[in-house]
């Protein structure tokens, strides 16, 4: 009988310990998502800033140098959603149908939790969340 309660108290444990990391990763991607849609605005503001400085004077260049200066500066820097990945568009597919976390890492073949949030969007992710949390408010566990 005691084998079985210690038995039975560290399932609970790991599954607690499951918990806990699966909370804290949850929180990592919303501050993820966060963090990356106010660096992309950042960087279109910045870089609409820059292009409005240049723009008014319109000189020819001097040299190819300056061209090629002239161009640089006025490139803006790529977004999350310019390098999407093909498991990216698999994931977005899947939470596009409702699909949560479960259902990304089985459709991207990822394996793990730790996998899906260090390789998938961010944004991507977070909506991910948010399925899994509208069906459990649908279906709470019994």
């Amino acid at each position: 009988m005691k084998l079985a309660e210690r038995q039975l108290r560290a399932e609970q444990r790991v599954a607690t310990d499951r918990r806990a990391a699966e909370r804290l990763l949850e929180r990592e991607v919303r501050r993820k998502a966060l963090e990356q849609a106010e660096r992309e605005r950042r960087e279109v503001r910045t870089a609409r800033t820059a292009m409005l400085k240049t723009t008014p004077r319109r000189r020819v260049a001097r040299s190819d140098y300056e061209a090629w200066l002239d161009e640089r500066d006025a490139r803006t820097p790529l977004t999350r959603a310019d390098l999407r990945s093909p498991n990216d568009d698999t994931a977005a597919r899947v939470v596009a149908s409702g699909g949560g976390m479960r259902a990304v890492i089985d459709a991207t073949g990822l394996r793990t939790l730790e996998n899906v949030v260090s390789l998938i969007d961010p944004a991507i992710l977070k909506q991910a969340l948010d399925n899994d949390m509208l069906a459990q408010a649908e279906h709470p566990p019994v």
